[in-house]
């Protein structure tokens, strides 16, 4: 248990604000003023500094909403190292929700992402709330266009997608060092955090809430690696019917599964319509994890009751009081019903966006 704590520790301090040093130059983007206030260089859509991006910057977006698509294609030099990662951040001094990312709306699928990152290492997408797109909020494309080390970092994703399109998280074959945590992610078409094409990683999702998506909150094709610690995993498939699965955490089948290569740790999975957890996933290796009855397998232990939202959160509805809105607040734990792991983690760590 201290190795896993350790370990999650090092993530979040791995993946914290860095120390600006004389590498890290500031991009600033300001959609409303095109003087950014006197800060240089400035630009009025996040695309046009991501396109003049070099090894090293930070791009700091100021508050407003932005009606684009962002592409990202950047550090692709083979010796490309953590030194040269590009961080594309809501301002820090801004209170969460202040950056909106709209990406395109509508029914179809094909382009309808709001950030698709190709061909790209060491990029960090952190602070942004990403809502009203057609499809993924975050899509990494795999394979030859395959990334290595992206983190994506405190965002608030919700209201993305439909019925025939993941709206969350959509990470594709390969992708190695792909971190994911410290995020909320709710009320998405289909998945909220996708791992397909066959195989990838290692990737990390650590620390998100999970609420309230239309298929499973974590969806992993069969031959991805992943190690999933600490999350909230609550209330998702709330799509009728059952087809692409309506669990908390899904691993697909196959003819020569792999359950060690999914470690699930410390994580709460309780309220999810049809189950918590399905497919090759528990094995001796897992630990820590709770659900309402504790029967799925090795390292569950149940926890009744934990599939109440009222249960884990005490403002969910935030100041509008409406449920599935930019303000829903996920900070007010409700700790009796934690895990004592989890209770320690974030009491150290704070809600996502709090």
């Amino acid at each position: 248990m201290r190795k896993l704590l350790g370990f999650v520790t090092f993530l979040v301090l791995f993946c914290g604000r860095p120390a600006e040093s004389q590498q890290q130059s500031v991009i600033f983007v300001n959609g409303a003023d095109p003087t950014c206030g006197g800060q240089a260089p400035c630009y009025t859509t996040i695309q046009d500094a991501v396109d003049t991006a070099q090894p090293g910057n930070i791009i700091r977006i100021q508050a407003g909403v932005y009606h684009e698509q962002v592409s990202i294609e950047k550090n692709k030099f083979p010796n490309a190292t953590e030194f040269d990662r590009i961080v594309v951040e809501a301002d820090p001094a801004l209170q969460s929700g202040q950056v909106v990312l709209t990406g395109v709306p509508g029914p179809q699928c094909t382009e309808r992402w709001a950030i698709r990152i190709k061909q790209s290492k060491f990029i960090t997408i952190r602070g942004l709330t990403i809502t009203g797109t057609g499809a993924q909020a975050i899509s990494l494309l795999g394979g030859n266009n395959g990334n290595q080390d992206i983190h994506i970092e405190l965002n608030r994703i919700f209201g993305n997608g439909s019925s025939s399109c993941n709206g969350g998280i959509t990470i594709a074959r390969g992708n190695p060092g792909t971190l994911i945590v410290n995020n909320l992610l709710y009320s998405n078409g289909r998945n909220a955090i996708t791992f397909e094409d066959a195989d990838g990683g290692p990737h990390y999702v650590v620390n998100n809430t999970i609420y309230n998506n239309q298929w499973n909150g974590i969806d992993v094709a069969r031959n991805h690696t992943v190690t999933i610690a600490n999350n909230i995993i609550n209330k998702n498939g709330t799509a009728s019917g059952s087809t692409g699965g309506r669990f908390g955490i899904r691993r697909e089948n196959s003819s020569n599964p792999q359950p060690l290569g999914i470690t699930l740790r410390n994580n709460l999975v309780c309220g999810n319509t049809v189950g918590e957890i399905n497919g090759p996933v528990l094995d001796t290796t897992d630990s820590g994890n709770f659900t309402p009855q504790g029967s799925e397998g090795a390292g569950v232990g149940a926890l009744a009751g934990c599939d109440l939202p009222t249960n884990l959160f005490g403002n969910l509805g935030g100041p509008d009081k409406l449920s599935n809105t930019s303000d829903d607040d996920f900070s007010q734990l409700q700790s009796t019903w934690l895990s004592p792991t989890l209770k320690w983690y974030r009491s150290k760590s704070s809600d996502p966006l709090s």
